[in-house]
């Protein structure tokens, strides 16, 4: 075709594939993403490269898995060692590039993430704005400073004292609640900027590539006031908050949830995906009342799912690759292109979405490279995987426990056929059947032990036959860029999503590609 389709790339962070409704979960939370699929393909057994944003992403945008991309773990920053799908759209076709997002430690220009973008928008969150307020009279500083230094030293007895410090953690946790019932995470603004830059760009000659993420159904679970009872009635104990706002005390056992706290975590993830699941209709909604949903191809899909207590203790993602952390929705919409109505079942991976637009396009990948397209299915075909350990662990002693640093491992994953191996670098690796057991409960390692050693010498041929000319493969090892030695960890304490004012927004202009 003469004229080159334009295209939205729509991250619903954090959802699970098995949450929607359209795979018979019984609260009926995806009810408009389900009716989608009357304009395209859904891809039921879709993978994510990845378990957390950063790495993630970057395999989305690059048709690489993290031990390629090397941006391995939300403390890395990508190299771009590989040209990210926007600057091949830019460079060769002359797409326009823009993307929005709330203002997330991962999606920054410091970290990569914004290379090619003509135009990214952030939706910043600001709690207290008169801490930027200009100071008191002169001769306040006195008292300021014998102030600060005061509350330095009490915070400093306070952190000696775990009873005292758990207590003053929980009632910052009850205020953090509260304050999630009346704002979002930025969804609705989000939903705003988008049409208007869609808008813009539609009134212009040359196509269009356009980035979003959404992340009401990302943790903390914590949904506005009209969704939490949306599926039943709530009651947030302070025992379930801190698994929320603090789980690694659920992980090292220091807490336990009962059944009904069990039932009131899945039920609060459902009510936020339910929300996001609104968000999408109100933005096509928009899209449909501009006309830019005919020249318009939509993939829908996720950048990681969200545990909710299943395995291990474990809530939320980025600690595993098991089904609800690394199984996600995909649905790639419009019927120029797509099989209106079609439910795939053979597996693939979220870095084919890399693949796929260059075929839409016409676009050319990196001399040597062999991407994958959601366009030609091949039903022989293995999905892995990764997940790094995070790097210089004694960097993060402050945040995790020490029996959690010591679980912290190299994982990799592959799928072919009904059969899952996660392979751990401690040793303790993991097969399972996932036709008859799609919750992970049964261990078969040691039981088929042949299908264990077939799908090893898969694994390694996989990472072997994606090799570039020069590169070696160990698959007990991981490469680390430089920036895991210097930089700080990122503090687990969501501060930039539990302060919002939606109504804020700063827009950053890069003119040119992110050298």
């Amino acid at each position: 075709m003469s004229k080159k389709p334009n295209i939205l790339l729509l991250i619903l962070d954090g959802a699970r594939n098995d949450a929607l409704s359209l795979n018979g979960n019984k609260n009926p939370t995806t009810p408009f993403v389900d009716s989608l699929l009357s304009q395209g393909t859904y891809f039921r057994h879709c993978y994510s490269a990845g378990n957390c944003s950063l790495p993630s992403h970057i395999s989305i945008f690059s048709g690489k898995t993290p031990y390629f991309h090397k941006a391995s773990s939300n403390f890395s920053v990508y190299d771009g060692r590989y040209p990210l799908i926007m600057e091949i759209l830019k460079e060769q076709l002359g797409y326009r590039v823009e993307g929005v997002s709330t203002e997330n430690p991962y999606f920054t220009r410091e970290v990569g993430f914004v290379r090619g973008f003509d135009h990214y928008s952030y939706i910043t969150k600001v709690r207290n704005p008169a801490k930027n307020a200009k100071h008191g009279p002169s001769g306040q500083g006195f008292i300021k400073k014998t102030v600060s230094s005061a509350k330095r030293k009490i915070k400093d007895l306070v952190k000696k004292n775990k009873f005292l410090a758990n207590k003053i953690k929980l009632e910052q946790f009850r205020k953090q609640a509260d304050f999630y019932l009346h704002n979002d995470l930025g969804g609705q603004k989000i939903v705003e900027v988008l049409s208007e830059q869609i808008k813009a760009l539609n009134s212009a000659e040359e196509p269009y590539f356009v980035f979003t993420n959404i992340l009401e159904a990302h943790t903390p679970f914590l949904p506005l006031q009209k969704y939490r009872s949306l599926f039943g009635e709530i009651h947030l104990t302070d025992n379930l908050l801190i698994a929320l706002l603090d789980s690694h005390r659920l992980q090292s056992r220091e807490i336990e949830l009962t059944s009904d706290e069990l039932a009131t975590l899945k039920r609060l993830y459902d009510c936020g995906l339910r929300y996001a699941d609104d968000l999408v209709k109100d933005l096509f909604g928009r899209l449909k009342a501009m006309g830019a949903l005919d020249d318009l191809v939509v993939f829908i899909l996720s950048d990681h799912g969200e545990m909710l207590c299943e395995k291990d203790g474990l809530i939320g993602h980025g600690d595993s690759l098991y089904e609800g952390m690394i199984r996600v929705p995909l649905f790639c919409l419009n019927p120029k292109y797509f099989i209106p109505g079609k439910i795939v079942e053979a597996p693939c991976s979220t870095t084919d979405i890399f693949g796929t637009i260059l075929q839409l396009t016409g676009a050319q990948p990196k001399a040597g490279t062999h991407p994958i397209s959601l366009l030609e299915q091949n039903p022989d075909r293995v999905v892995v995987a990764d997940h790094p350990p995070v790097p210089f662990p004694a960097r993060l002693a402050h945040i995790f426990s020490k029996d959690i640093l010591d679980k912290l491992k190299t994982e990799r994953m592959i799928v072919k056929d009904k059969y899952k191996l996660i392979w751990e670098g401690n040793g303790g690796h993991q097969l399972y059947d996932l036709s008859a057991d799609p919750r992970e409960e049964k261990n078969i390692f040691s039981a088929y032990p042949e299908k264990a050693a077939e799908l090893t010498k898969e694994m390694e041929k996989w990472y072997r036959d994606q090799l570039s000319a020069g590169e070696t493969f160990n698959l007990a090892s991981y490469e680390y860029n430089q920036h895991h030695e210097t930089q700080q960890p990122f503090a687990y304490d969501d501060r930039f999503f539990k302060s919002v004012t939606p109504e804020q927004m700063i827009d950053r202009h890069f003119a040119e590609s992110i050298s």
